[in-house]
């Protein structure tokens, strides 16, 4: 049998830099073909895909929205992994990047937190609760945060990535080599630091601040957070984070 695709999909700022890179080196090693296009460009490789121009079997990372991959989910040769983060902790993780990067240079941090947790955040609940009903596996930012390589164990059997496939010629990985690649991108061995420690933002393909659950509550005074209430109290509440606290 022909192992599946594997897309995975992580909402931004949700830490997706500690599977993407993992799953990239893994799956290259045993002869998945890696698309050109990135996470901003999905539409453009189901297209491709469409019209059988990418090899199978291939490995891609997302931010879209569900409706980008509507006539591959079900199907059994693709296998859809699904990354999600208490979005008040993502608005946060926005804010920053944003002006770190000179976005809004004119507002302050509470003026661009409010508009990215009013005007962005609530379409991201929406297309995470469509992943997370959608029956792909479903990983959190706590769990992977505490315990990577668990994730990676219940992750690969799903992928089925132990098979053997007669049109893949990569040489089997031992156990001891997936540890390492989870280690070699850890959240402490690429930036230098713990988690929490006050450091530089560093934005590569990904973005590295503090890694941390919880700091909304230093950053949405009373009213961003009755706001937030308003707008997507339920919707948060069902992807599994209660309103004073950091889900699971």
């Amino acid at each position: 049998m022909r192992s599946p695709n594997v897309i995975f999909c992580s909402m931004q700022n949700a830490g997706g830099s500690a599977i993407d890179p993992v799953l990239r080196e893994l799956l290259s090693a045993k002869g998945y073909f890696m698309p050109t296009q990135g996470p901003e460009a999905s539409a453009e490789l189901c297209a491709e895909v469409a019209k059988g121009a990418v090899s199978q079997p291939f490995y891609h990372w997302t931010h879209d929205a569900i409706a980008t991959f509507r006539g591959m989910i079900g199907d059994q040769a693709y296998r859809f992994i699904f990354l999600h983060r208490d979005p008040r902790d993502i608005a946060v993780s926005m804010t920053f990047d944003y002006q770190k990067r000179g976005f809004a240079a004119d507002h302050t941090f509470s003026q661009i937190l409010d508009m990215i947790a009013t005007v962005i955040v609530p379409q991201q609940i929406s297309e995470a609760l469509e992943w997370a009903r959608s029956g792909c596996m479903v990983i959190t930012f706590v769990q992977m945060k505490k315990d990577t390589p668990a994730i990676m164990r219940s992750l690969l059997p799903y992928i089925r990535y132990a098979e053997t496939d007669e049109s893949l010629s990569g040489a089997p990985i031992t156990d001891g080599e997936i540890a390492r690649i989870i280690d070699k991108y850890r959240y402490e061995t690429v930036t230098g630091r713990a988690r929490g420690d006050e450091g530089e933002v560093i934005r590569t393909a990904y973005l590295y601040r503090k890694g941390l659950s919880g700091e909304w509550r230093k950053h949405f005074d009373e009213n961003l957070i009755r706001k937030s209430e308003i707008l997507y109290g339920a919707k948060l509440r069902a992807l599994g984070y209660p309103p004073d606290g950091d889900g699971n």
